[in-house]
C-alpha cells in the first residue's frame, strides 16, 4: 500500500521574558542553529568593537555571521582591541566617521 505521510508538528518558537520578544535560537534548519546564522551587523555606535567588526566584514568576511565575529573579537588581544577603540576615537573626534561606509572606517588596517 502507500505509505501515510505524518505532517511534522510546528515547533512553537520559546520566548525571552528578559528581553520581551520571541527567540529562534531553539529552531534549526538542517542541523544548523537559526541563531547562528545571522548575518554581522554592526551597531551605529562609533567604537573600537563595530569599527573592528566593519573592517572585518569589508576586508575579510563579508558574509560573516555575528558568532564568526564574536569569535574573531574573543581572540584579539586587549591591546588590540585597544588600538580599535583609541582609532575610533580618533576618526569621530576629526569627523572623519560619519558613516559606516566611510573609507577611513572600512578601509583602514585590521590590528
Amino acid at each position: 500500500g502507500i505509505p501515510k505521510l505524518i505532517p511534522t508538528p510546528a515547533i512553537p518558537p520559546s520566548t525571552d521574558s528578559s528581553k520581551g520578544g520571541t527567540v529562534k535560537s531553539g529552531l534549526t534548519t538542517g542541523g544548523v542553529d537559526v541563531k547562528k546564522c545571522s548575518k554581522m551587523r554592526p551597531g551605529s555606535t562609533k567604537n573600537g568593537r563595530n569599527l573592528c567588526a566593519l573592517r572585518w566584514i569589508k576586508q575579510t568576511n563579508k558574509n560573516g555571521t555575528t558568532d564568526e565575529f564574536k569569535l574573531y573579537w574573543n581572540t584579539l588581544a586587549t591591546a588590540q582591541q585597544d588600538e580599535y577603540q583609541a582609532e575610533a576615537e580618533r576618526l569621530d573626534s576629526a569627523g572623519a566617521w560619519k558613516k559606516a561606509s566611510d573609507s577611513a572606517v572600512v578601509n583602514g588596517v585590521l590590528h
